[in-house]
């Protein structure tokens, strides 16, 4: 699985993109805008890529065992 993430410093947005057999889950996570002083690029990409692999978990449930 590839796991290419994206990040916008502008916004505090990032997205992560798993690639599984022609399938793509995408995770996006974006910092509040009270919390822009804390933002932290590590921090968007562990949330995207979290995001991501629950997408990705939730086809291997229902697609691939159900």
């Amino acid at each position: 699985m590839k796991t290419p993430c994206y990040y916008c410093t502008d916004e505090g947005y990032a997205t992560c993109i798993l690639d599984y057999n022609g399938y793509k889950f995408i995770g996006e996570a974006q910092c509040h805008p009270e919390d822009m002083d804390v933002m932290s690029k590590l921090t968007g990409y562990n949330i995207a890529e979290m995001r991501a692999t629950l997408e990705f978990l939730r086809y291997i449930r229902d697609i691939e065992l159900g």
